[in-house]
């Protein structure tokens, strides 16, 4: 039996962090081989754009070990949009747009979930869970996407207001991708 001896350290999560990081020993079906993670408290990020674009500190890149390989990605989105109006939040696996949802007349379908701000103090967060098939030992970038509708802003770990007050909160978001071994 092997012992595995953990050395203690502190880490300080208000800082924005990357972790890169093997996990186990000899690869099998279903084994994590590796995990990349990446988590903003930044509140500078905000877009006008109605159509999904690149958020900003939202991406992490993993090279698989084998084609056969799978990649999990779990991520934790903190965002909003302007009062009466909706903000979008999307995945995608380089310029392809995955998890998403089916096009249906002029509903937007390039968005993993959607949520109408109803205050200007409000924060919504989201939860993506996507075991994704890359078929590639290349490198490859998961990118996390924010879009909102008509005239209205989407923001990234703070409200629209984003008032200094004890009664206003901000956020942080993480995206985390492990590859499961085939």
């Amino acid at each position: 039996m092997a012992l595995i001896k953990i050395k203690s350290e502190s880490m300080d999560l208000a800082d924005d962090y990357t972790f890169t990081g093997t996990v186990g020993g000899v690869g099998g079906g279903g084994k994590i081989g590796q995990v990349v993670s990446t988590h903003t408290n930044a509140t500078t990020f905000s877009t006008s754009s109605t159509t999904p674009v690149d958020v900003t500190g939202m991406s992490v890149a993993i090279t698989p070990s084998a084609s056969s390989s799978k990649v999990l990605i779990q991520a934790m989105i903190t965002f909003a949009g302007d009062q009466n109006q909706r903000a979008f939040v999307g995945l995608k696996r380089g310029s392809t747009v995955i998890a998403n949802g089916t096009a249906v007349g002029s509903r937007m379908a390039n968005v993993t979930t959607g949520i109408q701000q109803l205050a200007n103090n409000n924060l919504s967060n989201v939860v993506i869970n996507f075991l994704d098939t890359p078929n590639t030992t290349s490198s490859t970038t998961y990118q996390i996407t924010g879009c909102c509708e008509s005239t209205s802003s989407f923001y990234l770990n703070r409200s629209q207001s984003n008032n200094d007050a004890s009664t206003v909160g901000t956020g942080a978001s993480t995206i985390t991708v492990m590859e499961i071994l085939a």
